[in-house]
């Protein structure tokens, strides 16, 4: 997905999507609540796929489809796999961006991201 970013230097961090597939992809997530608040969520901190369906109010079958969902659509990515207190493996996710803008204009649409330092 990288291809589709161009950084813009006198926007201060803020990077324009010129791939117009990967801006359908955002558009289609923020248009899907439950795909919003997982993105928003994952957007200040890494969290695992249980914390993100516990604070979201999500079942969890078709809260991992949606993960899934966003995994495949390259908007969330792995953060690092860790250990729960019983000694299980746990994977965190985060959020592409940090910030998002979508501007409108003249039958145009532009999605710019502010990319996660984290």
């Amino acid at each position: 997905m990288q291809s589709g970013f161009k950084i813009s230097k006198n926007e201060q961090a803020w990077v324009t999507i010129q791939d117009q597939a990967y801006t359908r992809t955002i558009l289609h997530a923020f248009g899907d609540d439950d795909k919003k608040n997982i993105l928003m969520i994952l957007a200040s901190s890494p969290k695992t796929i249980n914390d993100v369906l516990t604070k979201c109010n999500i079942p969890k079958t078709s809260g991992y489809r949606k993960i899934n969902s966003l995994i495949d659509g390259g908007l969330i990515v792995s953060n690092g796999v860790g250990l729960s207190e019983d000694n299980k493996r746990i994977t965190t996710y985060v959020s592409i961006f940090s910030d998002l803008k979508i501007d409108f204009i003249k039958n145009k649409v532009t999605v710019k991201i502010r990319p996660n330092r984290t």
